[in-house]
């Protein structure tokens, strides 16, 4: 009897023992599975790694690290429509301009010589002036002159404030991302923060935009 238990208590303890090795083994597995350095893991992590909007807004601006443009695709389709607003005003001031002097009278008919003395200018040349300059209020040279002065006006007030506005709007814009940018590589990989880098990135976003208004604007012609 005392043999026949102990065989018994032998088999019970080989079996557990056995399903206890499974059960470790599938628990390793497990383990392994959901461990950062397997396979499954790193393949679940790249499915579902995306970048946040600040970040995947700065990498689409500069294509991924290819360029070193900061201005996005609307906001430099943006900075070329005012480059070509402002040529057009100014395409229309110099037609004025140029209508102006066209309606000049004739200078050259205006008598004057060097050799002449103050009594003669004052006699001969000055008489023909007046005339000349009441022909020139007479023509639409006045008028034409007033068109381009508020052409020109209406360049400084209305077309400059959105090259200004949409400067500061970028480059605002570009320095938050960067900013965003950093705090992640500081809670990523422990880089320093460096405060005059988004001041660099500011200002570089603002010579890009005015730079682009002023291409698009002397292209243009």
């Amino acid at each position: 009897l005392w043999e026949a238990d102990d065989s018994d208590d032998e088999a019970r303890s080989s079996k557990r023992g056995i399903f206890r090795l499974f059960r470790r083994k599938k628990a390793q597995n497990d383990d392994s599975s959901s461990s950062p350095s397997s396979p499954e893991w790193r393949r679940k992590f790249q499915e579902t790694d995306t970048l946040a909007a600040p970040l995947s807004s700065i990498t689409n601006r500069c294509d991924k690290g290819k360029n070193t443009c900061l201005l996005s695709t609307d906001d430099s389709v943006r900075a070329k429509v005012l480059g070509r607003r402002q040529a057009t005003m100014d395409a229309v001031c110099v037609m004025f301009l140029l209508v102006g002097i066209k309606q000049i009278p004739d200078i050259a008919a205006i008598p004057f010589s060097s050799s002449w003395t103050a009594a003669e200018i004052a006699s001969q040349t000055v008489p023909a002036l007046g005339h000349v300059l009441a022909d020139v209020l007479l023509s639409w040279t006045p008028f034409a002159l007033v068109a381009a002065y508020m052409t020109k006006q209406t360049n400084n007030v209305w077309v400059k404030p959105e090259v200004t506005s949409l400067a500061h709007r970028v480059a605002k814009t570009v320095e938050d991302e960067a900013k965003y940018g950093q705090l992640y590589l500081r809670l990523v990989s422990g880089l320093p923060v460096q405060q005059r880098l988004a001041r660099s990135i500011h200002a570089a976003a603002k010579a890009q935009v005015t730079s682009l208004v002023a291409t698009s604007r002397l292209r243009s012609f």
